[in-house]
């Protein structure tokens, strides 16, 4: 059977309420559904200055991963945000007005509750062509140029979630 896959975004927006996703906007953000039984549980926060990119990365990742996700378009309340979601990951364009990914960056982990949030930039600075579509490690910080494969985005979670499950010390070996 030769099928096509759609990007969701293309859909029409009736289709997308008619198989159950919710799309919620207030200025500047969206927030995402909260999480039901078939939810991965995972939380994402995307921060973009370009609302069609943070909508498009929303839609996919709850619609294929199930994952829950925010996304804020104003890199100023970025932080605020974060505070308010406490997600597992946050996706961070790296070019944006007000303040940039970098003073993002510096904000969320200078926080003491969200200094251990993995962050994973996007940015236009690379291509695809660059990175062969997959996520890129400079150091301990991880890139991915845009636009994004939404599998590859799905894979980068996981295993930045993974690494970072290994790296917290177990139970076990606290001193209380």
């Amino acid at each position: 059977m030769n099928t096509k896959r759609i990007p969701i975004v293309d859909t029409e927006p009736g289709i997308i309420r008619h198989i159950g996703i919710r799309h919620e906007t207030r200025f500047g953000s969206t927030v995402g559904q909260p999480p039901g039984p078939s939810m991965n549980h995972k939380r994402i926060l995307i921060v973009d200055d370009e609302a069609g990119v943070t909508r498009s990365l929303k839609l996919n990742l709850e619609a294929m991963a199930g994952y829950e996700v925010w996304t804020e378009n104003d890199s100023a309340l970025a932080l605020a945000a974060a505070r308010d979601f406490h997600p597992q990951l946050i996706f961070l364009d790296v070019l944006m007005p007000h303040l940039d990914g970098c003073d993002v960056s510096a904000q969320i982990h200078a926080d003491p509750k969200l200094k251990d949030t993995p962050i994973v930039f996007l940015t236009a600075l690379a291509h695809n062509e660059d990175t062969g579509g997959r996520a890129v490690t400079a150091g301990s910080t991880i890139y991915l140029a845009k636009p994004v494969d939404t599998e590859e985005l799905i894979k980068c979670i996981e295993q930045t979630l993974a690494q970072k499950l290994q790296q917290r010390p177990h139970a076990s070996s606290l001193h209380l």
